[in-house]
């Protein structure tokens, strides 16, 4: 489930059409317990620095703590993140809940590159159709 399956929820809830210009679907099926066949695999996770934009409500001109600005895939048993500076993360969720460990630097290229794909993939999705499927080719 992402932020952005609330709304269709909520309209699914209601007893309304899901809105077409959202790229997320309602989760009363995962309520059941399980997810069915044609759920996601995985979702995307961004975050742009509001350091650079005052406007932005979590601006902090004085936080040394920012983090940089990034895209994530998260799936049900890991996390892979790609900083705007070129640092990449992975952590298996599976041995490391947490997300203390960083082994990104054990995936071969192959890997880093599938990886690579799925999160430029879901980031630069346009439509709920595409983003939709560019969410379910991450394994």
């Amino acid at each position: 489930m992402a932020n952005v399956d609330l709304r269709p929820t909520f309209a699914d809830w209601a007893g309304l059409p899901a809105p077409s210009e959202t790229d997320g679907r309602s989760i009363t099926p995962l309520l059941s317990g399980s997810a069915p066949a044609e759920w996601r695999h995985g979702t995307l996770i961004e975050h742009h620095d509001p350091a650079t934009d005052p406007k932005d409500p979590d601006y902090e001109k004085n936080s040394l703590n920012i983090p940089p600005s990034y895209d994530a895939l998260r799936t049900g048993t890991f996390t892979y993140i790609e900083y705007v500076n070129g640092a990449v993360e992975y952590f298996d969720r599976t041995t490391d809940p947490h997300m203390i460990k960083n082994v990104a630097g054990t995936l071969s290229p192959e890997r880093l590159g599938e990886l690579r794909a799925a999160v430029r993939g879901l980031a630069t999705c346009v439509g709920a159709d595409a983003c939709w499927a560019a969410s379910r080719t991450v394994s």
